[in-house]
């Protein structure tokens, strides 16, 4: 079993989640739940939220929860949903589930919410599994 502490703490340290102010408030094997104030050198010309900030959430849920395992999992394919516009001020919550898992391929879902609930977007993602610990 995976060292999840550890796990965590090395995936936390992401330089760009970083500079986006993305929170790891969950982590477990195959499960990431991040979350994220937008800001408002985040929106767009029109307003809200850019879309390409609720990606990078969404690739960084991915990220965490395809390498929670302890082995270094890679993106082979993303892709992703947009439902509802994010105003300033608003708080996203990515969560990210696997839903299949071999020893060289992995799927994952992530949603994202807004604070009531609301889905924002939809993000689905497979990974290709190295023959390399993340240690």
């Amino acid at each position: 079993m995976p060292d999840m502490e550890k796990i965590k703490k090395k995936i936390s340290t992401d330089p760009f989640a970083g500079m986006l102010g993305v929170r790891f408030d969950e982590m477990g094997e195959g499960y990431a739940k991040l979350s994220m104030r937008v800001r408002d050198d985040m929106l767009n010309f029109n307003g809200s939220l850019h879309g390409g900030v609720i990606y990078s959430l969404a690739d960084i849920a991915f990220s965490a929860a395809s390498n929670s395992h302890g082995t270094v999992a890679v993106a082979l394919h993303a892709d992703i949903t947009y439902l509802k516009a994010v105003p300033p001020g608003s708080t996203l919550v990515a969560t990210g589930a696997e839903k299949n898992k071999t020893r060289r391929t992995g799927l994952y879902s992530i949603t994202i919410d807004d604070a009531e609930g609301n889905l924002i977007a939809v993000f689905e993602g497979v990974v290709y599994r190295k023959d390399q610990p993340l240690f």
